[in-house]
């Protein structure tokens, strides 16, 4: 639903919709926690969204799911976090609340998580 229709996400993305999921971003349940941070990746698809997302503050619990032990929910996180820091106005509160380092480093120390897309690259 939130993939394919537009202006369904526009409307979505409400300061009522984004508390009410953010628990969900951490739940215990794996399906959980998938869907709900994939329905936050469909709906950044909106550049309107991406400010209202991080005011809303769902970035602390993404930085949660780094830390996790899920790695399906890690990368949906890293791209949710990769597409809100895309947006001029959100680098300040990012790193603020401390999601550019995490993300610059690939979601932690553990490295644990196999997989190779990252490079030690000079940035």
């Amino acid at each position: 639903m939130t993939r394919t229709q537009e202006e369904l996400r526009v409307h979505l993305c409400t300061h009522r919709l984004l508390p009410t999921i953010r628990p969900l971003i951490t739940s215990r349940y794996a399906s959980i926690q998938v869907n709900t941070i994939v329905s936050l990746v469909n709906l950044l698809l909106e550049n309107q969204d991406k400010v209202k997302m991080v005011r809303s503050g769902i970035v602390p619990p993404l930085i949660d799911v780094l830390k996790g032990r899920l790695p399906e929910s890690q990368d949906h996180a890293a791209g949710v976090l990769f597409s809100l820091v895309l947006e001029e106005q959100n680098k300040t509160a990012l790193g603020v609340l401390g999601a550019l380092p995490r993300f610059e480093f690939g979601g932690g120390r553990g490295g644990e998580r196999g997989g190779g897309g990252g490079g030690g690259g000079d940035g």
